[in-house]
């Protein structure tokens, strides 16, 4: 468990660490710094040297044998990404949907690898770092882009390098560092729909061994649907960002950077719109007789209601919010030993993290005002995490040693009011309230090694790279889960251990009563590849990876039988083998410069985790993971950017995702017994089989007296997806299997194009412009959703923005 104890001493760690090794400074070999430059992508003309740290040390892009997306600190603004979820634009195959529990709280998915929860008990199957720390639990990590390096998307399982398991990949996002140079910028941005943005940065160099780096961001935008019953604005911005980075270089050697964060979110939030009901997903054995005919023709009514509604109105049953509060402070270290005759030239670095989250939300599932399902929710959690690596060089050899070390818990409540659209008609069953509360706690132990083995012996520009991890994971977790019914509550029922109350009492419905269920997952991951570099401008690589995603505890689980204890089966790990090909090539001719970079991979999964829905014992709804047996992921990837003059840039991201299920079954009650149906035709849930990103940029004018004006277009394209987990069309052999109902759910493709003008240094006069508009076309399309189809039969989804315009003024000083 994190404790303030293990924190404190952590941090004191992180601090005597220079120190302990102030004596190595006769060593002199430059150190990988985790705060290097990245030069900026959209400069390259095919040869520049583009710098990553894919493999915790600096590198040419192109000298990689990883597939990256990176987005440089002036790719950012030149393509208008403001926050995390923009990032879909520029990186092929990365998903990133918003949740029920708000918009700075999304799910990620990269070449169709997905988390289905988003909760401690679920791990992500993309991981967020922030300056190398991970950021394992995904709320608060939509937030607003400021004074940023760079963004690397890394795709495919990590973790021989990283401090956490991923089988999707991961997303580095690297802070602009402290410098010893006196600079920074103010920033004020405008727009429709009421947006203000203020953002400023300071840089001051304190004497010559420190650098203090504060910063912040604060943005509000009122939100574009309009919440006709509560006369409410979702889909707002009302978000600030604050950052305060503190450099100590007391040698050439050391290096020490200590971050501070917090992040705020007071917004409306998020709305769905109800778009259509299927009565045959209507809970009729759950209301009863009396009560389903009643819900049904309401439905009915209700969607005619939401049908007429202008394009960007709705109603919910209860006033949405969403507010988040995330504190984290991290440290990284780095010391240059030097070279020895054995080792090589060795660094060490010492990463230690911690976050602090509180988020409240509430969310109206089924988007119209009759209250078939919404709820508040509410969840607190504390984060750390220790990470420690020795990495070597020789003249042939780059390794790194490390080890992980990770505790968390938290507490997450949900608060369900279920059919009370028939309240009336039943007020002794309904509503149902149905209260979803735990507490747990996780604790994570890896060691890993990488490596990377030059075979100019052989070949000249072949290498071999492997990796090796141990992972040991425990999870432990607490139930409070309650359930009451009816318009006056008369009891409360506990879920699992079936204790009724006169009164809400949550530690009455505590399971188990002393202690905590426990469980614990120990697995190997590795990797291996060959790679070709035949010279400096074509890499050619194959490698194989084995990713691994821990197992745990659902969130509620069945109930057990009357006199029957509760025995919680924990869901499995998920397993990955993914193979991979890739290319990376720089052309030039005729004045004309390039690049090309494609990725093909294939990718077998093995007991994938998937979230389904459920009905408890009272007769609600909640949702179970699962392991679906296995699954087959394959696709390709290509990059292509073309210079055909310098003032003249086309770029083309296309990906091509192709997920089936090999074996997945569900099983369901029917009259007499149990069947068993195929449901292995289901697609992925939100991932969409073709994404294309493609972009023109001319720089109209760049010379020194007038600045430099630029202008680019963007063109963004996603096939189709379906939000549901099981979307099958087989209905079982009498057709009772309802989930079936879930394919009729599908948000269909959309394209959007954005235009973005920037006048950096106008007129020599050291102020930068900007221009943007969003969505040019005014595209009216659907993104997200909450595929309840199955159980309640109403589909709903959440309407994307439509079109938006702004500008920016940004006053920079010092060093530009």
């Amino acid at each position: 468990m994190a404790n303030n104890s293990n924190i404190k001493r952590a941090l004191r760690l992180s601090a005597a660490l220079p120190a302990l090794f102030g004596a190595t400074q006769a060593f002199s070999q430059t150190a990988v710094q985790p705060t290097s430059p990245v030069a900026s992508a959209e400069k390259a003309d095919g040869r520049d040297e583009i710098v990553v740290t894919a493999r915790r040390r600096e590198e040419n892009v192109q000298q990689v044998p990883v597939a990256i997306t990176l987005v440089s600190e002036q790719s950012l603004r030149a393509n208008n990404i403001v926050m995390m979820q923009d990032l879909t634009r520029v990186a092929p195959s990365l998903s990133i949907t918003t949740t029920t529990r708000g918009g700075s709280t999304p799910v990620y998915a990269l070449r169709g690898q997905r988390a289905y929860n988003v909760n401690i008990l679920t791990e992500p199957a993309v991981t967020v770092y922030f300056g190398e720390v991970g950021q394992s639990l995904p709320t608060g990590t939509n937030q607003s882009f400021f004074d940023l390096q760079s963004v690397q998307v890394l795709k495919g399982p990590q973790g021989t390098l990283f401090g956490r398991n991923t089988t999707g990949g991961a997303i580095l996002i690297t802070p602009r560092a402290p410098s010893h140079t006196l600079e920074g910028y103010a920033q004020l941005g405008l727009g429709d729909y009421g947006l203000r943005d203020i953002e400023a940065v300071i840089n001051l160099p304190i004497g010559d061994t420190l650098a203090l780096r504060v910063g912040g961001k604060a943005t509000k935008r009122k939100g574009y649907m309009h919440g006709l019953n509560f006369d409410q604005r979702a889909n707002d911005i009302d978000a600030q960002s604050y950052r305060v980075s503190l450099l100590w270089e007391p040698s050439n050697s050391v290096s020490s950077t200590t971050i501070g964060t917090y992040f705020h979110n007071s917004s409306v939030g998020n709305s769905t719109k109800a778009l259509f009901i299927d009565t045959r997903g209507v809970p009729s054995a759950t209301l009863g007789a009396a009560a389903a005919p009643v819900a049904i023709a309401r439905l009915n009514a209700e969607i005619l209601r939401v049908q007429a509604f202008g394009k960007y109105e709705y109603e919910s049953s209860l006033p949405l919010y969403s507010k988040d509060d995330v504190y984290g402070i991290q440290n990284l270290t780095s010391i240059k030993l030097g070279a020895s005759s054995f080792f090589g030239d060795v660094t060490l670095k010492n990463i230690v993290g911690y976050r602090d989250i509180h988020s409240r939300y509430t969310n109206d599932t089924d988007g119209n005002r009759l209250s078939f399902s919404g709820f508040p929710g509410e969840i607190s959690a504390k984060l750390f995490s220790e990470e420690f690596q020795v990495q070597g060089e020789t003249s042939n050899l780059n390794y790194i040693l490390g080890g992980y070390y990770s505790s968390s818990t938290s507490n997450d409540y949900a608060a369900a009011t279920q059919f009370a659209v028939v309240a009336d008609i039943s007020p002794a069953l309904f509503p149902l309230y149905s209260t979803q509360e735990y507490s747990a706690k996780n604790k994570s132990y890896a060691g890993f090694v990488n490596a990377d083995l030059k075979l100019d012996s052989l070949a000249d520009g072949l290498s071999l790279s492997a990796g090796f991890r141990l992972t040991r994971d425990e999870r432990g977790v607490v139930y409070y889960n309650r359930t009451s019914r009816g318009v006056t509550v008369p009891s409360y029922i506990c879920n699992q251990n079936r204790v009724v109350t006169t009164i809400e009492n949550k530690q009455a419905c505590r399971t188990p009563a002393t202690g905590m269920y426990e469980a614990s997952f120990t697995r190997a991951t590795y990797n291996g590849g060959i790679n070709f570099q035949a010279n400096r401008d074509l890499l050619v690589y194959f490698s194989y990876r084995h990713g691994y995603k821990s197992g745990g505890f659902a969130p509620n689980p069945p109930t057990p039988p009357v006199g029957q204890a509760l025995v919680p089966i924990p869901y499995k790990p998920e397993g990955v083998n993914s193979f991979e090909i890739g290319l990376k090539s720089d052309f030039a001719a005729s004045g004309m410069t390039g690049r090309l970079n494609l990725a093909a991979f294939y990718d077998k999964l093995h007991n994938a985790q998937r979230s389904i829905a459920a009905l408890t014992a009272a007769g609600g709804f909640t949702s179970q993971i699962v392991n679906a047996a296995s699954a087959d992921v394959k696709g390709i990837e290509v990059d292509l950017m073309v210079r055909p003059m310098r003032a003249l840039t086309f770029n083309v991201s296309y990906a091509y995702v192709d997920p089936t299920y090999k074996n997945f079954t569900d099983s369901f009650t029917v009259p007499g017994g149990r069947e068993t149906v195929d449901v292995s035709d289901s697609v992925f849930a939100n991932i969409a089989r073709h994404t294309l990103n493609a972009s023109v940029g001319l720089d109209i004018i760049d010379d020194s007296s007038r600045g430099t004006l630029s202008v680019l277009g963007s063109y963004y394209y996603q096939s189709k997806t379906n939000p549901a987990e099981i979307n099958t069309a087989h209905c079982g052999i009498a057709g009772f299997y309802n989930n079936c109902l879930n394919h009729l759910g599908v948000n269909p493709a959309y394209g959007t194009f954005n235009l973005r003008a920037d006048w950096r240094n106008v007129a020599g006069r050291g102020l930068d412009l900007a221009l943007f508009v969003t969505n040019v076309t005014n595209k009216f399309y659907y993104t997200g959703g909450a595929a309840a189809t199955a159980a309640l039969g109403i589909y709903s989804s959440t309407v994307a923005p439509p079109r938006m315009f702004g500008g920016s003024v940004r006053v920079p000083f010092g060093s530009r």
